[in-house]
């Protein structure tokens, strides 16, 4: 099981919500992590957040590739699911639900200072963070 401790947990949440700052709150972005919370990447989807269906999330977080140094498109590993605006909760919860009936797993869960929701996922050496 992969952790960190707290002040290196928070640094690592800051670091992401700094990431999610620079794009509008409506864009899905994706902020990808080193296994010791160096930022490598970040990257966002073309489309708002609330033009993807949870099925379609779902695919993506599925069936999509990311590189080895940067996220192609949405990574399929996230470490954190977030979602600010409280409005699709239910939906993420959804989607978490499916994603752990399709045996990828979910290590914990985090309530971390600044972000409403997360998740925390691994795979590999890279970890994701995804902001809605």
């Amino acid at each position: 099981m992969l952790t960190l401790p707290p002040a290196r947990l928070e640094a690592v949440a800051q670091l992401c919500i700094q990431e999610f700052r620079q794009f509008p709150p409506t864009q899905l972005v994706i902020v990808t992590l080193n296994r010791d919370g160096q930022l490598i990447g970040t990257t966002r989807l073309l489309q708002p957040f609330d033009r993807y269906s949870t099925e379609q999330l779902i695919r993506y977080m599925v069936q999509a590739q990311a590189a080895s140094a940067v996220v192609a498109d949405l990574s399929p590993w996230p470490l954190w699911s977030i979602d600010p605006s409280l409005q699709r909760l239910h939906e993420v919860d959804e989607l978490l639900a499916q994603c752990q009936a399709r045996e990828i797993e979910l290590l914990d869960y985090l309530c971390i200072q600044g972000l409403t929701y997360c998740s925390l996922r691994a795979e590999t050496d890279l970890w994701y963070a995804i902001c809605a």
